[in-house]
C-alpha cells in the first residue's frame, strides 16, 4: 500500500484490501491538518515568508518617521572613516567657539602628553587648586621651563602656601614711629598709622622679596636688638632714617643682618651698645651699611663684625672699640669714607677675609691687623701722593686753619685744621725730614702717626717747654722705622695711655706731658724703643711703662700723685736718669722686666741695689698692746719705701716676689714695764715661728727699747711677719723712733 508525500495518508492499490481502520486514520489526519490554516480574507494576500513574533516586536520598536539612513565618510576640517571621528584640523576650534562655561575635567587628561607647551597659550590659567598631592611636586617644579607669566604667578602663589613662604606683590613702604602702636597697619607715617618697633615693621615683610620694602624709621631710641633674618628674592630691603641722618638720630641697641640672599641697605642707624658687638652681618650676600655709626665706649668690643660675607660701608663713624671694623670667615668688605678714633684695631680681617679701604681716616692704636691668612687692600691715606720724599718738606696746623688748604703757610687760609691731615700728607718712605708746626690750641682728634719707614725723620712740634697749651686726646705711634720726633704735646684721655709707642726702633718725645688723673698708664712703651725727655706724668696707675722687650731711656721726668712710677715688665728695660718723679710706689718689675739708675752702680747679681732689689722700710702710726705670755702681731702703718710693692701696711705682711736672702731688722719699745718683764721679737714665715731676734729683760720700770734683726732665706709667694711675747700685759708705743720694721734682699 502506497502513502501520500505530505500528510502520509494510506493510497490502497487495486489488489489491495480496503480497511475501515485505514481509512479512519486518513480522516483523523486530515482533521488536524485543517486545524492550523489561515482563513482567507477579503483584500487580503498572504505571504510566502513566515512572520514571527520577534520580528513583530523588533517592528514596534521602531519610531514614527524613523529612516533606513547610511553615515557618509568625511573629508576637510573633520576626516572620518566610517562613523567614526579621528581628527579635528589645527584652527577649526577657537576661543569662540567655546561656551563661557565649558569646562575639561582634569581627570579626562590622563594620558601621557596630553597637553604641551604648544597647546597652552601665553593668556592661559590652571587653577593650582586642581594640582592634587603627588601630580607636581618639587622635583617636577624644579624641571619646568618656558613658563608664561601669569602660569608662573600661579604657580608661585601656591608654591609659597605650600611651604609656608609669603612673597611679595608690589612694592611695600613701612613706617615706624616713637608714638606708634605695633598693632597698627604700619602703612601710615602718623602716630595712628605707624609701628612703635622696628621688630614689628621687619615681622610685617614677606620672606621672599621680589620688589622694593622700604622701612622708614623716626629719629628716636628704640629698645630691643633688632635682627634681620633670611630675606631672599631679587627685590631688596632698605631700613632707613627717615629724617635727618646724624649719629644719635635713630638708635638700637645692636643690629644684626643674617642669612639674607637678597640686597639688604642700612642708613643713618646707630647701635649704642657696650656690652656686645655693635653690628653684626652673618652669612649674607650683600648688605650696605650707609651712615651708619657705633660711637659709644665699649673698648672690650667690636664696632663692626662681618663673618661669613660681602658688605659695604660707607660714610660712616665707628669709635671707641677694641676693633672698630673686623671681617672674618671668608668675608669680602669694602671700607669708604669711614671716620672715627679712639680704636684699638682699626681694620681686622681673618680667615681668610678681604678688606677693601678708600679715603677713610679713621684712626686706632693699631690703625690695620691681617691674620690667618686675612688681607687688607688699599690704605686710607691713599691720594695722589708720591710713594717716597724728595725733599725737606714742612707743615702747618692751626685751629683757625681748614683741612681743604694746602699746609704750606702758618696763616689761617694756608694752615690745615687737623694734626691727622697733615700726616696724612706724608708719603710713606720718608728720606728727608718733614716738619709739622701745631699751632696752640685743643686738637679733638687721636693722633696716629703709623708705617713710616726710610732714612729720613717726622718731626711733630708743638710748645718749646713742657706742653698744657697744645692738647690732643692722645698720640700713638706704631711701626715706624725712620726717626720720629714729638715734642711739646698734653695728651688728655683718660680711658687708655696718653702716649702709646709700639713696634718703633727710633721715637723721641720730648717736653711732653700727661697729667689727667686715670687708672692707665701716662707713657706706654710696648715693644720698641723710646727716649722720654723733659716730660711729666702725673696722677696715673703707672707713670711710664715698659712691656715686652720696649727699651725706655728716661731723663729729667717730673710729676706726682703715681700709684707706681716706672713699671718693666716681660722683658721691658727702663733706664733712669735725673728723675723728679713721685709715686707711692715708684718702681715696679714682673715677668723679666728690669729698671737700672744711671745714677747707681750695677751689683754682682746684675741689676742695681737701689731701685731692683727688695726693700721696705715702715714704721708705725699707732701703738700695740702684748698681752701676757701671748704672741702677738705687731703693726707698722706707716710705709716709707717699698721698692717692689712687697709690704701690706693693711695685713703687716711683707710677701716676696723673688727667691734670696733677706735681712729682717726691728725695733720695738715697752713703757713702763715692770719689774723682771721679759719680751722675745720673732719672724714669722708663712704664719710660723722661724727666727727669734731682739730678746731683753728689764730690771726696773723705765720705757726700755730694744732692737735685733736677723737673716731668713724665703721663696716667691712666701710672707714674713713680725710678734712679740712678754710675760706680762704691756704697751708698744707708736712713733717711727720706738717702732720700725726693716727688710732688705742681700742675696
Amino acid at each position: 500500500m502506497k502513502t501520500t508525500g505530505n500528510l502520509g495518508l494510506k493510497k490502497p492499490e487495486g489488489t489491495d484490501l480496503v480497511d475501515i481502520a485505514d481509512l479512519n486514520g486518513n480522516m483523523d489526519i486530515l482533521d488536524n491538518a485543517v486545524n492550523g490554516k489561515v482563513d482567507k480574507v477579503s483584500g487580503k494576500q498572504l505571504s510566502t515568508n513566515d512572520y514571527t513574533t520577534p520580528e513583530k516586536t523588533k517592528l514596534a520598536g521602531i519610531a514614527t518617521g524613523a529612516n533606513n539612513y547610511t553615515h557618509p565618510n568625511h573629508t576637510g576640517d573633520v576626516t572620518s572613516t566610517g562613523d567614526g571621528v579621528t581628527a579635528i584640523a589645527a584652527g577649526v576650534i577657537v576661543d569662540t567657539d567655546v561656551n563661557a562655561n565649558a569646562g575639561i575635567k582634569f581627570s579626562k587628561i590622563n594620558a601621557a602628553g596630553s597637553i604641551m607647551d604648544s597647546d597652552i597659550n601665553d593668556e592661559a590659567y590652571i587653577n593650582m587648586l586642581k594640582i592634587g598631592t603627588g601630580r607636581i611636586n618639587n622635583d617636577l617644579l624644579d624641571t619646568l621651563y618656558g613658563v608664561t607669566g601669569p602660569i608662573q604667578g600661579q604657580i608661585n602663589s601656591k608654591v609659597s602656601k605650600i611651604e609656608g613662604v609669603t612673597h611679595t606683590t608690589s612694592n611695600m613702604t613701612i613706617y615706624v614711629r616713637p608714638d606708634g602702636v605695633d598693632t597698627n597697619t604700619g602703612q601710615a607715617n602718623t602716630a595712628a598709622g605707624a609701628f612703635k618697633t622696628i621688630t614689628r615693621a621687619i615681622s610685617a615683610i614677606p620672606q621672599v622679596l621680589n620688589h622694593e620694602v622700604v622701612i622708614n624709621i623716626a629719629a628716636g631710641t628704640y629698645a630691643g636688638d633688632v635682627l634681620i633674618s633670611g630675606f631672599g628674592g631679587d627685590g631688596s630691603l632698605k631700613v632707613t632714617n627717615s629724617g635727618t641722618i646724624a649719629s644719635g638720630i635713630v638708635v638700637v641697641p645692636k643690629l644684626t643682618v643674617s642669612s639674607c640672599s637678597a640686597q639688604v641697605t642700612i642708613t643713618g642707624i646707630t647701635a649704642s651698645s657696650t656690652t656686645s658687638t655693635a653690628i653684626e652681618i652673618i652669612a649674607c650676600t650683600w648688605v650696605w651699611l650707609e651712615k651708619c655709626y657705633t660711637i659709644s665706649g665699649a673698648s672690650n668690643q667690636y664696632g663692626v663684625s662681618v663673618y661669613g660675607a660681602t658688605a659695604i660701608l660707607s660714610d660712616g663713624i665707628y669709635s671707641n672699640r677694641a676693633t672698630a671694623i673686623w671681617a672674618r670667615n671668608a668675608s669680602n668688605v669694602f671700607v669708604t669714607n669711614i671716620q672715627g678714633a679712639n680704636n684699638g684695631t682699626g681694620y681686622l680681617a681673618t680667615e681668610g677675609s678681604k678688606i677693601g679701604l678708600s679715603a677713610n681716616t679713621l684712626t686706632a692704636v693699631l690703625l690695620s691687623d691681617a691674620r690667618q691668612g686675612g688681607l687688607i687692600l688699599g690704605d686710607p691715606r691713599e691720594s695722589s701722593i708720591p710713594l717716597q720724599t724728595n725733599a725737606d718738606v714742612t707743615y702747618y696746623v692751626r685751629t683757625d686753619g681748614n683741612d681743604n688748604n694746602a699746609g704750606a703757610t702758618n696763616t689761617a687760609g694756608g694752615a690745615l685744621k687737623t694734626i691727622q691731615k697733615a700726616l696724612s700728607l706724608i708719603p710713606m718712605i720718608v728720606n728727608h725730614t718733614v716738619t709739622i708746626n701745631v699751632g696752640a690750641g685743643t686738637y679733638p682728634e687721636e693722633v696716629a702717626i703709623s708705617g713710616f719707614s726710610g732714612r729720613g725723620a717726622i718731626q711733630l712740634n708743638g710748645d718749646t717747654v713742657v706742653s698744657s697749651t697744645r692738647t690732643a686726646h692722645a698720640i700713638v705711634v706704631t711701626d715706624c722705622s725712620c726717626r720720629t720726633e714729638i715734642v711739646g704735646f698734653n695728651a688728655s684721655r683718660t680711658t687708655t695711655a696718653g702716649f702709646t709707642v709700639r713696634a718703633c726702633s727710633d721715637i723721641l718725645i720730648s717736653r711732653c706731658s700727661v697729667i689727667t688723673s686715670s687708672s692707665t698708664f701716662g707713657f706706654y712703651i710696648d715693644s720698641a724703643k723710646a727716649y722720654l725727655n723733659e716730660c711729666q706724668v702725673s696722677n696715673r696707675y703707672v707713670g711710664v711703662y715698659a712691656h715686652i722687650n720696649g727699651e725706655i731711656l728716661v731723663q729729667y721726668m717730673k710729676g706726682s700723685g703715681n700709684t707706681i712710677g716706672y713699671n718693666a715688665s716681660y722683658g721691658g728695660t727702663i733706664s733712669v736718669s735725673l728723675s723728679q718723679m713721685v709715686g707711692t710706689q715708684m718702681y715696679s718689675t714682673a715677668m723679666g722686666g728690669n729698671i737700672h739708675s744711671a745714677e747707681g752702680v750695677l751689683n754682682p747679681w746684675g741689676d742695681n741695689t737701689t731701685i731692683s732689689r727688695s726693700f721696705i722700710s715702715a714704721w708705725a702710726n699707732a701703738p700695740d698692746q702684748l698681752t701676757a705670755s701671748t704672741w702677738t702681731k705687731l703693726t707698722f702703718g706707716n710705709k716709707v719705701y717699698d721698692h717692689l710693692g712687697e709690704f701690706s701696711t693693711t695685713t703687716n705682711r711683707f710677701t716676696a716676689t723673688k727667691e734670696g736672702v733677706y735681712l729682717v731688722s726691728a725695733s720695738i719699745s715697752l713703757a713702763t714695764p715692770g719689774i723682771n718683764s721679759v719680751c722675745t721679737m720673732s719672724v714669722y714665715v708663712n704664719g710660723n715661728r722661724s727666727k727669734d731676734f731682739g730678746y731683753t729683760q728689764t730690771s726696773g720700770t723705765l720705757n726700755t727699747g730694744y732692737q735685733g734683726s736677723t737673716l731668713v732665706k724665703i721663696k716667691p709667694g712666701d710672707y714674713l711677719e713680725i710678734f712679740a711675747n712678754c710675760n706680762m700685759t704691756v704697751g708698744i708705743p707708736a712713733g717711727n723712733a720706738w717702732k720700725y720694721l726693716d727688710i732688705i734682699q742681700v742675696a
